[in-house]
């Protein structure tokens, strides 16, 4: 259950920055968000452009603002082609995954503390109830999140520089849409075989257990980012409807 609940919240967490990244782009130009998000682009390009190297492709097209662009040749079609795609994919998100990490260690621990304190759940219970309850932890997660956000001491500069690092490298582990599909395929082998070692090894389910808080930070920063957008474009919506009646009257 707790691997299968790892892997689950870093679907969430990824499929959550898509949306967030889908909505920015409705507003403002994937080169804008490119380079305003420029340390978790650099660090998904450079993922992209070893997986495919590690895995004996060749890297054709490199763009800094625009992924669509990329390309590579992963030696035609395939197990193996497929292979490669999807270990090209997955390194982008352990490139960012682990700047996160250090990013932690380096200035979260000191300057967000309390953002590391509120926990995902690590098992739901499959009845409505447990569906309930599973959702209130959700909604109380990203709550206790913006909280310690807010209580944090806004006049360090490491608190920025800290919040600054932390939406780019969440959000960039994000993949294409072109790489969509193997990534969430590795995320899933991923799984399969922190499952075999959590069978073969069960203390080795410790080093999941104490990436938790880690994780937790980077579901609650992708869902209240698009919590956030979304209120924005709804209000930003809204405001365009009213001023368009206005001006019919």
């Amino acid at each position: 259950m707790l691997i299968a609940m790892f892997i689950w919240w870093l679907m969430v967490a990824v499929l959550a920055g898509l949306a967030v990244l889908r909505l920015w782009r409705g507003v403002v130009s994937t080169r804008a968000i490119d380079l305003g998000l420029l340390p978790g682009t650099l660090t998904a390009r450079m993922g992209y452009a070893l997986g495919v190297l590690l895995t004996g492709g060749t890297v054709q097209r490199l763009s800094l603002v625009n992924d669509e662009a990329m390309g590579a040749d992963h030696g035609g079609r395939g197990p193996g082609a497929f292979l490669r795609e999807t270990v090209a994919a997955l390194l982008p998100m352990l490139g960012c995954a682990l700047g996160i990490v250090l990013l932690v260690r380096g200035l979260g621990i000191s300057v967000a503390r309390g953002m590391l304190g509120p926990s995902a759940a690590d098992q739901v219970r499959f009845s409505l109830a447990g569906a309930g309850a599973f959702l209130r932890d959700t909604i109380d997660l990203m709550q206790d999140s913006l909280s310690a956000a807010l209580r944090s001491n806004h006049l360090d500069w490491r608190y920025w520089v800290f919040l600054y690092l932390l939406v780019c490298l969440t959000l960039r582990m994000t993949p294409g849409r072109a790489s969509l599909r193997p990534a969430l395929l590795a995320l899933g082998l991923v799984g399969v075989v922190f499952a075999i070692l959590g069978w073969l090894a069960p203390q080795s389910l410790a080093v999941v257990r104490s990436g938790w808080p880690v994780l937790s930070l980077v579901v609650a920063t992708n869902l209240l980012l698009l919590v956030l957008t979304l209120l924005v474009r709804g209000a930003v919506e809204l405001y365009r409807v009213l001023l368009a009646r206005t001006a019919d009257r």
